[in-house]
C-alpha cells in the first residue's frame, strides 16, 4: 500500500472522478493521466489481478486453476465438501477403528490432531486407541446418531463391551456395560483435526 500510494499520485484522481462525470469521460481522463508502468512496478488490470486485491470483476475459475491447480483443487475440495461426503468419510473412519486397521488411520486423522484440547498427533491418537482395545478386547464403535455440517461432525456412539479391569477410574473388572460417548469432530479437508469427547460415566456407574 505504501509503495502504491507513493509512486502513483493519480490514484486519488481516479477515485475522485468516479463520483462525477460520465463513464467514458472517466476512462479518457484516466488513460491520459495514468503514467506508463513497467517491470516490477507494473499494475495489471482488475481482471488479471482478481486474486490479489478486492475487485468487482470475478476471477475466471479456469485461469485460476491453470495458474495454481494443486492449491485450487485442495481449496475447492474443502469448501465443496457435502454432508453425504463427510458422513461417508466418518463411517469409513469408524470402520477403520473397528477393524483396528492402524495403517489406514492417517487417511482419516490429521498430522496435528488435537483431542480434548491437547495436540497428540497421529501417533498419540493411535496409541490411545490401541490402549482402549487392549483394555477392552470386545470394543466396537457403533454410530447411534450422526449429524454433519461441513466441516463438522457430531456423533453419539454406543458401546456394549467388557472392560477387563478399571475403566475411567471405575472397577468394572470384566462386567458387561453399556454406555454412550458424545463426540464432535472438526475436519481439515478430508481428515479429522479436532476431537471433543464426553463419555457418559454415570451410566457405567449405575450398572456396577
Amino acid at each position: 500500500m505504501g509503495e502504491l500510494g507513493g509512486n502513483a499520485p493519480w490514484i486519488s484522481k481516479r477515485y475522485a472522478f468516479a463520483t462525477s462525470g460520465s463513464h467514458q469521460q472517466a476512462r479518457h481522463l484516466l488513460a491520459s493521466q495514468e503514467p506508463p508502468l513497467s517491470g516490477a512496478e507494473s499494475m495489471p488490470h482488475c481482471s488479471e489481478r482478481a486474486t490479489a486485491m478486492p475487485c468487482t470483476q470475478k476471477a475466471d475459475p479456469e485461469s485460476t486453476l491453470k495458474a495454481d491447480p494443486e492449491s485450487t483443487l485442495k481449496r475447492n475440495r474443502t469448501f465443496a465438501m457435502t454432508v453425504p461426503d463427510l458422513s461417508d468419510i466418518y463411517r469409513s473412519y469408524i470402520a477403520c477403528l473397528n477393524k483396528q486397521d492402524w495403517q489406514s488411520l492417517p487417511q482419516f486423522i490429521h498430522d496435528d490432531v488435537c483431542y480434548n484440547g491437547e495436540r497428540i498427533g497421529v501417533s498419540g491418537y493411535r496409541q490411545m486407541l490401541e490402549k482402549d482395545f487392549s483394555e477392552i478386547p470386545d470394543l466396537q464403535f457403533n454410530i447411534e446418531l450422526l449429524v454433519a455440517d461441513p466441516a463438522y461432525i457430531g456423533a453419539r456412539l454406543r458401546f456394549n463391551c467388557t472392560p477387563k479391569g478399571r475403566f475411567l477410574g471405575l472397577d468394572v473388572n470384566g462386567r458387561k456395560v453399556s454406555f454412550t460417548e458424545n463426540v464432535f469432530y472438526e475436519f481439515r479437508g478430508e481428515r479429522i483435526g479436532q476431537v471433543w469427547s464426553v463419555i457418559d460415566k454415570a451410566a457405567i456407574e449405575a450398572q456396577l
